[in-house]
C-alpha cells in the first residue's frame, strides 16, 4: 500500500490540533485497523521516514520493520549551508533556510544526465500536480517538520527495540544530504545503503528498493530480521501462524 498521507497528493489535511509526526502515525494506524492490517512493514521516504520511525517509536506492536529511505526525522537537514543560504541569509533569515531547500529539490536531479528525466517525472507528475493544487493543506505539515526533531524517538528504535530498521540514502541526495545519514547512523547505530541517485532515487529507478533487498547485505539481514519477528509473534500466539508464513512468502515474492 502506498498511502498519501494528510495534506498530500490531494487527501484532507490534519486538523490543527493533530497537527505532529503522532498525529500522521495515527492515522497510518487507523487505515490499517479499517483494512485489517494487524502488522506492517513500515516503508518512510523524506518526510515518510520521519513518520515511520514515529509510528515504530509509538506501535512497536503493529510493527514488523521500518525501511528508512532520504528521511528527515533527525535534525542536521535543516541546516542549510548552500550559496542561496549564504547570500541571502542578512536579509531575509527566515526565508533563506526554506529558499535553499527550494532550489535543492529542483536541482536534485543527477539521474536526468543518465538519460531518466522521462520516467522520473511520469513517476513525479501525478502526485506533484496534486501537491500544487492542495499546497494550503500541506504547507502547515512542512512547517510542522521544520520545527520536529525525533532523534529521541531514533535511537529508542534504532538502539532499544527488537524491530529491524533498514536505512538507504541517495548518493547525491541535497535535500536531505550525506551529513543527515550520519547523524542517523550515530543515532541509531544502523548503517546506510548508499544507492545511486538524489533525493528520490527510486522514481529514476524503480527496481533499485527490490535489488537492495533481493542483493545487498544488508537488505537480506533485513528480511531475515522480519522473518525472525514475524515468527516471534506467531510463537506468542499475537498472529496464527498461517498468517505469518503468508506474510513473509509475500515479502519475499513481490521483491
Amino acid at each position: 500500500l502506498n498511502p498519501s498521507l494528510p495534506g498530500f497528493g490531494g487527501s484532507d489535511a490534519l486538523p490543527w490540533e493533530e497537527l505532529s509526526m503522532g498525529g500522521f502515525a495515527r492515522r497510518v494506524i487507523e487505515m490499517m485497523d479499517r483494512l485489517e492490517i494487524e502488522k506492517a512493514v513500515i516503508l518512510g521516504h523524506s518526510m515518510g521516514g520521519a513518520v515511520a520511525m514515529q509510528l515504530a517509536f509509538s506501535y512497536p506492536e503493529r510493527v514488523l520493520g521500518v525501511i528508512y529511505r532520504d528521511g528527515a526525522g533527525t535534525p542536521s537537514w535543516k541546516e542549510r549551508n548552500g550559496i542561496i543560504v549564504k547570500a541571502l541569509a542578512p536579509i531575509l533569515p527566515d526565508m533563506a533556510a526554506a529558499l535553499d531547500l527550494g532550489a535543492a529539490a529542483v536541482l536534485d536531479f543527477p539521474d536526468v544526465i543518465a538519460g531518466r528525466l522521462g520516467s522520473t517525472l511520469r513517476a513525479l507528475f501525478p502526485d506533484f500536480h496534486r501537491n500544487v493544487r492542495s499546497l494550503g493543506r500541506t504547507l502547515p505539515a512542512a512547517a510542522m517538520l521544520f520545527g520536529s526533531d525525533l532523534s529521541g524517538e531514533c535511537y529508542q528504535v534504532g538502539n532499544s527495540s527488537s524491530i529491524p530498521l533498514l536505512a538507504e540514502w541517495g548518493l547525491f541526495d541535497r535535500i536531505t544530504p550525506s551529513r543527515t545519514a550520519q547523524e542517523f547512523t550515530e543515532i541509531t547505530g544502523q548503517e546506510v545503503v548508499w544507492v545511486p541517485g538524489g533525493h528520490s532515487w527510486m522514481l529514476a529507478r524503480p527496481a533499485s528498493q527490490a535489488w537492495v533487498l533481493k542483493f545487498h547485505e544488508k537488505g537480506k539481514e533485513f528480511i531475515d530480521q522480519v522473518e525472525s519477528r514475524i515468527q516471534s509473534f506467531d510463537r506468542q500466539r499475537i498472529t496464527p501462524a498461517a498468517i505469518g508464513q503468508t506474510n513473509i512468502r509475500q515479502l519475499r515474492r513481490n521483491i
